[in-house]
């Protein structure tokens, strides 16, 4: 029993690390969009504290992987809209990666 459990987990391991290396072979390093929203602000007594926080977080880690990152901070929808236009023109016509 313990060795095919060894086995197993070796063979995760290996299925984990192809995928990885099949989806950045696909897609370019150079074309890394994010689009990161953070909302705290909403009405009434439903205000959240950390959104923002997090946003800005988020970005910045996105951005020391490569990613050119649209962050948007207590938008409204149109300001969500005009933010994700952004991202689609980023990545329109071109392989890359796109995350939301």
């Amino acid at each position: 029993m313990r060795f095919s459990l060894m086995n197993l987990g070796r063979a995760t391991a290996i299925g984990f690390a192809l995928l990885t290396v099949a989806a950045s072979a696909q897609a370019p390093a150079d074309i890394r969009v994010a689009l990161v929203i953070g909302n705290s602000t909403y009405p009434g007594s439903a205000a959240l504290i950390n959104p923002g926080n997090d946003a800005q977080a988020m970005a910045s880690a996105l951005k020391q992987l490569g990613f050119t990152v649209v962050e948007l901070r207590n938008g409204g929808k149109s300001e969500m809209t005009d933010a994700l236009a952004k991202v689609r023109a980023a990545l329109n016509g071109k392989q890359g990666v796109g995350m939301l």
